[in-house]
């Protein structure tokens, strides 16, 4: 059985994540709705969408997703590898009360990705989470060009980000290193 996660018929549309796991398995049904699945059906709808977490996800404490799947972000419009690419009017809010969420890059993971990309017609509102571990590495440049700008460690925005009552420490944007020589391209963006 499948249960597509259900919407109301007015107003902004909601997903219920409940599941801590990073998946996106194109199966949703109850016990198994990941950020990453919820994130791809708000982008999907025109309508402003409002993603939260059940909250018996947090009643053994603080909890932590951790991000193991990105986009490349080597497509027309895209900066770099990016764990979530936000086109649409999407808030996320994480549990109130006594325990928290970070939503994070684990520092072991070789893969450097950003954690959020919004594009120009996003609107990305993060209320009550923890960023964590995000890395936007800039390309080397080659045959003495300049290496690439890394943006935006956490949240690379080209459109409208809000945050409330958020943390957004550990992640870093770093630029790819320069060439040797005469001549050349840069590294792009990362």
């Amino acid at each position: 059985d499948r249960v597509v996660l259900a919407a109301p018929v007015s107003g902004p549309d909601s997903f219920v994540v409940d599941t801590l796991t990073d998946v996106d398995d194109n199966n949703v049904p109850s016990g198994n709705s990941s950020l990453r699945e919820a994130v791809r059906l708000a982008n999907a709808d025109s309508n402003a969408s409002t993603i939260t977490f059940a909250p018996g996800l947090f009643t053994g404490g603080d909890q932590s997703i951790t991000l193991t799947q990105f986009d490349t972000g080597l497509d027309s419009g895209e900066f770099g590898a990016t764990a979530f690419i936000i086109s649409t009017d999407i808030d996320i809010v994480g549990p109130t009360g006594d325990n928290g969420l970070t939503i994070e890059r684990a520092s072991s993971n070789t893969d450097n990705f950003r954690l959020f990309h919004v594009q120009a017609a996003g609107n990305l509102t993060l209320d009550s989470l923890t960023l964590s571990g995000g890395k936007a590495q800039g390309g080397n440049g080659a045959s003495g060009g300049g290496g690439a700008a890394g943006m935006g460690g956490a949240i690379f925005s080209q459109g409208s980000v809000t945050i409330q009552n958020s943390t957004i420490s550990g992640n870093a944007a770093q630029g790819g290193n320069g060439a040797t020589g005469v001549a050349g391209g840069g590294g792009g963006v990362g």
